[in-house]
């Protein structure tokens, strides 16, 4: 039997976590993605072990297109290929546009548009080698454009998201 990869970005915690470790229970190897949640990977890690499963990390900013390169590298150099990319990473912030400061706006459009931008750009010769998927996580009526003044820039950025997908 041939292994299946599977990276999940923001995968220490939340759906991110449940989506890895339903991957984990269908066959897949798991590559868990993080950067800020070490005491949740490191729990996982530990839970790892009383399963007896294997259990690799890497810790990136999604925002930096150096440290997802550096993540494919890790992927290519340690697996070989990836079978199913999964673009979980969300942040999700409210507030009024008009009290948004910029440096909200570039936060949530790094994290959710870039960063997913990122990881497709950096894996998809390892996605294309094992003829995998990828799979980016939006939102309800993604589709349906609407203005919503306390979720502006993080509709705009699944919005970008539905049509890097499409």
């Amino acid at each position: 039997m041939t292994k299946k990869y599977a990276l999940v970005t923001g995968s220490a915690k939340r759906l991110g976590k449940d989506l890895a470790l339903k991957l984990t229970d269908q066959g897949y190897t798991v590559l868990f993605h993080y950067f800020s949640s070490q005491k949740e990977i490191d729990e996982l890690k530990d839970f790892f072990k009383t399963i007896n499963k294997p259990f690799f990390a890497f810790k990136a900013d999604v925002k930096d297109k150096n440290q997802i390169k550096n993540m494919a590298n890790w992927v290519e150099n340690n697996f070989g290929s990836l079978d199913l990319l999964v673009n979980n990473v969300g942040n999700y912030q409210l507030a009024n546009i008009s009290n948004f400061t910029v440096e909200d706006w570039d936060d949530i459009i790094q994290s959710n548009l870039n960063g997913a931008y990122y990881c497709i750009h950096y894996l998809l010769e390892l996605i294309k080698k094992s003829q995998g998927n990828i799979i980016n996580m939006g939102y309800a009526s993604a589709d349906a454009v609407q203005a919503n003044v306390n979720a502006t820039a993080y509709s705009i950025s699944k919005t970008g998201l539905l049509i890097l997908t499409k």
